[in-house]
Order: structure tokens, then C-alpha cells, then sequence
């Protein structure tokens, strides 16, 4: 029973080996091209596959170990013959599409002859034109040589009017630029101008005046004195007076007791934007000072003097 297994065939499909006396079937796999054997159990598989059966008749393995041979014999040299079929068939296939594929390249190069013999006529008509061209260039050429002989004097002329135009633009641009420059310099005067009159004028002005010394007395440090001063003897009597009509305008103020006398002067130039507080004379006896010295017109209120009515034109002045 084993050697009678031994000598069956197996099926493609499932690979069982094919019992004594059943049928197997040849299919052809259009893939590969070979023949196969297919077990009954698998006939649908192969034909799901889309194997073709060979359509001769069925195998049957038969039990007669001398027959079995001579069949596998046989079936061996039917599949040779076959694989040599299939590679005969192969290069007939190979065969055809190279035929196919020349045929094909035949009637591309006949297109391409084609083509190029359109291209060569075209080439000489274009050629046809070209020297047309040629020749119409060189006549244009010999015009524009003539024109440009006859307008040459022409030409210079308009470059040398061209250079004196050039010339008298750039004066006129540098004198405009000049002309610039002078008016930003007139308005900078101006303004420049405006600013010291409206510092002058409020120079000018006795009472404005008398006010920003007493704003700078109060923020320097001889403030601190009087205030020190006026603890031990009581307010004084205080004198602001502008002196004179020079530049930098000078102030005095003059803080008196009864026993002593402080002169400061404070000198302003408002156009400049200067001012200095400095500590003129002193004294202990105010009767040494001048009468109009000793009018008061401003007063110590804490810590600050402070003009008095007196000051702002409202009764005597001072």
C-alpha cells in the first residue's frame, strides 16, 4: 500500500497526492502557460482561477505499478514536450511584438520621412524668405546710412543745444537750491527774531519780571536763610525792584529786619533761558539802605516771598 502511494501523482491544487484509480483532469495556467493536474476535489477551484481545462480526456492513475510507470513516463515526456511548446510559443509571442513593435516603428519612420520633407520645404521657403529679407535689410541699411549722413550736422547741432540746455538746468537748480537754503535761513531768523522779541517784551514788563525773580529766589537755596532768619526776628520787610535796562535784566530784592539787611540779585535773560540768584550786599542797620529800598512790595508767606498787591499796580509802586 505505501510503494502504490508512492507512485501517484498530486494535485496542483490542494497537493494531495491522488488515490489508486482516481481522476485527475489537465488545466493550462494562462500566467505561466503550464499544464497542470487537477484532483476532482479542486475542479471549480480551477476554474475560479481562470485555468482552462485541456480539454483531453481524463488521467486516471491506475493501481498496475507497470502501467503507472509507463504513464508517468509518458505524462513526463508529454509535460517536456509541452514545456518546450510553451517556450516555443513564448518566443513566437516575443516573435509577434517584435514584428508588432517594427511595424509600428515602420510606420512611425514613414511619418517621420514624412515630416521631414515638409520641414524641407519649409526650410526653403523659409530660406526664400530669409534672403528677401536679407536683401530688404540691406536696402533699409543704405537708406538709414544716407539719412543719418544728411541729419549728422543736424544731430551735433541739437547735442551742443542739448549741452547748454543741460547747463543752464543745473544753474538753475543749484540757484533754486541757494534760494531754498536762504528762505529756511529767513524763516530760522524769524522765528529766531520773534522769540527774542517776545522774551524782550516780557523783560519789558516790570511786574512779569519781579514775578519770575521771586519764582527763582524761591527755589534757590537763600530761601532757606530768610525763612531761618525770620524764626528768631519775625517777618521782614521785603523790597523787589528791577534795576536798570540792561541785559541779562538784574532784580534786586532786599529782606531787611531790624537788625540786619540781605540784598540778592537775580538776573534773568529769558531769550537765552539763563538765570542765576547771587547774594549781593548785607548789613546790620537798615537805615544804611536807600528810602525806596525799604517800601515793601512783597511779603514772606511760609516759606516763599510772595509779591503784594502793591506790585501788581494796585496802590504805590516801588
Amino acid at each position: 500500500m505505501t510503494s502504490i502511494a508512492e507512485n501517484t501523482a498530486s494535485c496542483a491544487l490542494c497537493r494531495r497526492h491522488l488515490l489508486v484509480g482516481e481522476p485527475a483532469r489537465l488545466y493550462q495556467d494562462p500566467a505561466s502557460k503550464r499544464f497542470l493536474k487537477v484532483c476532482p476535489l479542486c475542479y471549480e477551484q480551477a476554474d475560479r482561477r481562470g485555468w482552462r481545462a485541456d480539454g483531453r480526456p481524463i488521467v486516471a492513475v491506475h493501481a498496475n505499478p507497470p502501467r503507472d510507470h509507463a504513464l508517468r513516463e509518458r505524462e513526463g515526456l508529454i509535460d517536456r514536450l509541452r514545456g518546450q511548446l510553451q517556450s516555443v510559443e513564448f518566443d513566437l509571442d516575443q516573435v509577434r511584438s517584435a514584428l508588432a513593435k517594427a511595424e509600428q516603428q515602420a510606420g512611425e519612420l514613414r511619418t517621420v520621412k514624412r515630416e521631414m520633407k515638409d520641414l524641407s520645404n519649409e526650410m526653403r521657403r523659409r530660406d526664400r524668405e530669409l534672403r528677401g529679407m536679407a536683401d530688404e535689410k540691406r536696402r533699409s541699411d543704405e537708406r538709414a546710412a544716407q539719412a543719418e549722413s544728411a541729419h549728422r550736422a543736424e544731430i551735433a547741432k541739437h547735442h551742443q543745444v542739448g549741452a547748454r540746455l543741460d547747463e543752464q538746468t543745473a544753474m538753475v537748480e543749484r540757484l533754486e537750491s541757494r534760494v531754498g537754503q536762504l528762505e529756511q535761513e529767513l524763516e530760522h531768523e524769524r522765528r529766531r527774531y520773534g522769540e527774542l522779541a517776545e522774551a524782550r517784551r516780557t523783560e519789558g514788563d516790570a511786574r512779569q519780571v519781579r514775578r519770575m525773580a521771586l519764582e527763582a529766589f524761591n527755589r534757590s537755596p537763600h530761601v532757606e536763610r530768610v525763612v531761618s532768619i525770620s524764626r528768631s526776628l519775625g517777618d521782614p520787610l521785603v523790597n523787589v525792584a528791577v534795576d536798570g535796562c540792561e541785559l541779562p535784566r538784574v532784580v534786586s530784592i532786599c529782606v531787611a529786619w531790624d537788625i540786619s539787611w540781605y540784598e540778592y540779585e537775580v538776573r534773568l535773560d529769558l531769550y537765552e533761558q539763563t538765570v542765576s540768584v547771587d547774594e549781593g550786599r548785607r548789613g546790620d542797620d537798615p537805615r544804611d539802605l536807600p528810602a525806596h529800598r525799604l517800601h515793601p512790595n512783597a511779603v514772606l508767606r511760609s516759606d516763599r516771598v510772595v509779591l503784594t498787591m502793591q506790585a501788581f499796580g494796585v496802590g504805590a509802586t516801588g
